[in-house]
């Protein structure tokens, strides 16, 4: 089932990609590359979700980077 999703999503991807890309022009050389790269990231973040649901959350990063600084300023 999860290959499924993962198909859909790239599927999904494809289409986009297929739909914008004639409109922009051959001079639009930056807004191509961010569109792919854009695309590429929202695909990874999507395919790695569906993969593994237990992944951390943003948040969850964020207070285990900042943690220790909390514990050595003794703030709670």
């Amino acid at each position: 089932m999860k290959w499924l999703l993962a198909a859909g999503v790239s599927i999904i991807v494809f289409i986009a990609t297929v739909y914008e890309w004639p409109n922009m022009s051959p001079k639009m050389k930056k807004e191509k590359i961010v569109f792919v790269a854009l695309s590429a990231l929202g695909w990874c973040l999507s395919i790695s979700i569906i993969f593994f649901p237990d992944i951390l959350s943003l948040n969850d990063i964020i207070e285990f980077i900042y943690k220790p600084f909390l514990n050595f300023f003794n703030i709670s």
